[in-house]
Order: C-alpha cells, then structure tokens, then sequence
C-alpha cells in the first residue's frame, strides 16, 4: 500500500526545511526553474510529487512548483529525493552561483538590522560615542557596533589583559576594548591627532575606564619601538592595527614581536572596500594592503583567519616559538 506523506510528516519537513535549508531552496529555484531574481525562497508544501516553493523578491513574490524525478512511495524516500534534486540544481548553476552558499551572506539593510536586534549589545556609552563620531566628516574610520562587540569577545576569549592600539581616532573600538578588560587591564592606544583622541578620553572618563587607557600621542612606530626598546617584548597579549595603511607591515611586525606566543592581532580594513582584488587599483594604500595580505598568507610564525567583518578583518595568532 503507498503511503501518501502523512501530515505530521510534511508539517515537520516543512518547518525543518525553512529552519536550516533556506538557501538550497533558493539553489532549487534558480538552478532548476532559473528564477535569478529571487532573493529568498521558502517551502510551503511537500508531496510525493515534489515541492510547493514561495519566491520572494523586494518587489515580487511568485509561488514555484519543483517535481522529483518519480513519485514516491514512503515517506522514508524523501531525503534522497531532496538531495538528488539539489545537487540537479547545482550542476545547472553558474560556477559563481553554485558556490555561492558557500559563501558569506550579504547582508541587506534589512538583515544587518536585525543582525544588531538579536546579537548587539552595546552599552549607552559606546552608543553616545557612536553616534557623535558619525556626526564627524570622517565617520566612516570608525569600526561598526558588531566589529566592536566581536573583538571585545575575542578579548575575554583569550584572556586579554594587555593591549596596543594603533590607530584610536575617537576612541570608539578603544572603549570596547577597555570595557572588556579586567580591572588590571591595560590599553596601549597609538595616535597623532589630540583633537579626534580628546573626543573619545571625555567617553572614557564616563565609563570609568580612563585609568586603562595609556593615550600615546606620537607616531606609532616611534611609541612601539620605545616599548621593545623598554623590554617589552612578549608581553601583550592583543593588537588592533587600523591606521595608516602603508605602515601597516611595520607596525604588524613590531606588534607580533610585542605580543606573547597564544596572543593576537586584529589587522582592519584587510579587503579595502574590494579594492585589493581590482588590478586595477594601484594606489599606495592599495598595494600595501595586497602585499601585506600575501605575506601573511605564508607566514608560518601565525596561525591566520581573514573574515569579511567590516571593511576586512584578519585576525593573525602568534605561534608557540614565533
């Protein structure tokens, strides 16, 4: 006797499918029907014939039917026949299509909303500090809430007691960091400019943190080679690197000499706004960025992870014996 897909069974495949297999729907729709202009697709109904798949778009919206290649017999077939549809469906797709669950997500405005409504949690200082910094002409150096949230994380993973700074501009990603440190916890903050630095020591002294903050204002390779020259070396335990692009080698190579074995280095702006992969782009800043990414890539005295945070973030571990 052929059982017809009872309804519990299709209720429970419909929701698991719109749970955690969004993306190969949408890999369904636009491999096997071609409907490129989806953005999202969700299932509505599963049968022994196929599937009942709801299109979205911001402006469209389409229902889409997809058929196995034989009706089934048990419910029991319907994996594989998902799986054999799937993997149709790729095959049909353009080589930078069918990687493309692979990849990333972009993210919508929409989605970088609700990215901040169910992870961001930012206290109303930082969110002061931000929103002032966006009011100055050159806004845009600051990192996001996300960036900053993640890196604080990434403090209290590691065990971060003491940290480099280079480049503070308001001081914004600096107060993330000295909210995550311990009481003893102390920040080595590199910059030129007193007047954007002053902004950020007035929502320092507000959060209570001030007293970790040590603000060099010089140069920062000058301020790094004092503290290497002051034995130093070995003795931090993090370094966010986000200043003046071409000086971004010297001040990694002068961090990983300061920084412990276990300890870690956040190198911002690694992916330059898509810059470093256009050959086209042949600026100073540009070129520097692209070189330092290749050498990092084979620099065996680092363990390396560069994720598509921000503008480009390349977290770089120092090896045990680096």
């Amino acid at each position: 006797m052929t059982i017809a897909f009872p309804e519990k069974f299709v209720a429970g495949v419909v929701a698991h499918i719109n749970e955690d297999h969004r993306r190969e729907m949408l890999d369904l729709a636009h491999g096997l029907a071609g409907q490129n202009w989806a953005s999202e697709a969700s299932l509505l109904h599963a049968d022994k014939h196929g599937l009942d798949l709801l299109l979205h778009a911001a402006d469209r919206e389409e229902r889409l039917r997809v058929t196995f290649d034989e009706p089934l017999e048990r419910p029991n077939q319907f994996r594989p026949a998902l799986i054999a549809l799937i993997q149709r469906a790729r095959q049909a797709l353009p080589d930078s299509a069918a990687t493309s669950s692979r990849r990333s997500i972009e993210l919508s405005d929409a989605l970088y909303n609700y990215l901040h409504a169910v992870s961001l949690r930012e206290p109303e200082v930082l969110q002061q500090l931000r929103a002032e910094t966006a009011r100055n002409p050159e806004g845009r150096m600051q990192v996001g809430p996300e960036q900053g949230q993640f890196m604080a994380l990434l403090l209290q993973l590691i065990g971060a007691q003491r940290t480099i700074e280079i480049g503070v501009f308001t001081g914004y990603s600096t107060l993330w960091t000295a909210l995550a440190l311990p009481a003893n916890g102390r920040i080595v903050a590199c910059d030129v400019n007193a007047e954007w630095t002053s902004i950020g020591q007035r929502y320092w002294a507000e959060a209570g943190v001030a007293h970790k903050i040590d603000l060099c204002l010089a140069p920062a390779a000058e301020t790094l080679a004092a503290l290497l020259a002051d034995n130093q070396a070995g003795q931090f335990d993090f370094a966010f690197i986000d200043a003046d692009k071409a000086s971004y080698d010297e001040y990694y190579e002068q961090c990983l000499q300061l920084l412990r074995p276990g300890g870690l280095i956040a190198i911002d702006n690694v992916l330059w706004g898509g810059a470093v992969a256009d050959e086209t782009q042949q600026d100073a800043d540009t070129r520097a960025l692209r070189a330092l990414n290749a050498k990092l890539h084979s620099d065996d005295r680092i363990d390396i992870s560069m994720l598509p945070v921000g503008d480009g973030l390349t977290l770089a571990r120092k090896r045990l014996g680096a």
